[in-house]
């Protein structure tokens, strides 16, 4: 599931960045919840407009034939080790970075520039979880970043279409249950270096592998944060619980992509924000993005609030150059305690 909101797939749910937390959050930051996707169709965005590219992009289709769930084990857990929060920041580049083909190398570029502080981001995010966790804080507003782990080698097994190599910056060196091998660049102690460090081949061109993950090498095949707040900064639909949690930045690898690696980030998200003792569960994406608003509704989602495309456009909410085409749908999870 991906795309600018993921076009092939329906974990790419697009719950939009949003702007960076204001001034007064800043000494405890939320752990990226920008999304590039929903300032696509600005002057500053990924894409200048053209014939809309993006909106092309968020179109439902069928599901390939042959395409088959994820046979092996998938884990879904919190990413804490530096090279899952290096492969999570990277997929959520290529995720919502979408270009048209003459803009392969901006694309490069732009998604470097974006995936490295997005890095830092949730980087900053795991320190303030350690630093409360030394001080015993115990406060309501929390944050954890979710990756979804699968052995690299086995993603040939879906439908011809979907059978590209894993982007080799997806590629992490810990293992299924959370131990880290030997080789391992970061351990989660802040002590790796940029996304490009990765020791694995990479194309000159993409960025994928030419020889192929190790035996059982883990890859991240999707990611999403989860945040308990009131409200996300930037956002102006608020959720009508005064005990919330919010879905952010959900996307999963494109070679992974409707092979219900969503469907276990959702479930895995339900889980933590019950046990965070959350009431209401939503998300936010684009009223155009049929491919995110189709999986959330396949999952139990309804829309509890919706933006005008005059609120939309006042805001500057724009899509391939029309203002108010990205308005905004808050959406409501009716099975979290299932």
């Amino acid at each position: 599931m991906t795309a600018v909101a993921q076009p092939q797939c329906a974990s790419q749910l697009a719950c939009r960045r949003q702007p960076a937390p204001a001034a007064a959050a800043a000494a405890r930051p939320l752990p990226s919840c920008r999304l590039p996707v929903r300032r696509a169709g600005r002057r500053s965005a990924v894409i200048t407009a053209s014939s809309g590219f993006h909106q092309s992009l968020l179109v439902a289709t069928e599901r390939p034939t042959g395409l088959a769930p994820l046979a092996g084990p998938l884990e879904v857990r919190e990413a804490e080790a530096d090279d899952e929060l290096q492969a999570a920041a990277w997929l959520r580049a290529l995720s919502f970075g979408r270009y048209p083909e003459e803009r392969k190398f901006a694309a490069e570029v732009h998604r470097t520039m974006v995936a490295e502080e997005e890095y830092k981001l949730l980087k900053m995010a795991r320190i303030n979880r350690k630093l409360d966790a030394q001080k015993g804080v115990d406060s309501r507003e929390r944050s954890a970043c979710l990756v979804a782990l699968y052995p690299a080698d086995e993603l040939a097994g879906g439908s011809e279409s979907n059978q590209e190599p894993i982007d080799s910056r997806l590629l992490v060196d810990t293992t299924l249950g959370g131990s880290a091998s030997s080789s391992s660049g970061g351990s989660g102690n802040g002590s790796s270096g940029g996304l490009g460090s990765h020791s694995s081949p990479v194309r000159s061109g993409g960025g994928a592998s030419e020889v192929g993950p190790a035996p059982g090498q883990l890859a991240v095949v999707g990611t999403l944060d989860l945040h308990a707040v009131r409200a996300l900064p930037g956002e102006v639909l608020i959720g009508s619980s005064q005990n919330a949690a919010y879905l952010a930045n959900v996307c999963t690898a494109k070679a992974a992509q409707r092979r219900g690696v969503g469907a276990a980030l959702l479930q895995a998200a339900r889980r933590l924000a019950v046990r965070w003792g959350v009431e209401d569960l939503y998300v936010h994406t684009m009223a155009v993005n049929e491919i995110a608003c189709a999986f959330y509704e396949r999952q139990g989602f309804v829309v509890e609030k919706e933006e005008s495309s005059n609120q939309a456009h006042y805001r500057g909410r724009c899509l391939d150059g029309i203002e108010g085409r990205g308005r905004t749908l808050l959406l409501r999870d009716t099975r979290l305690r299932e």
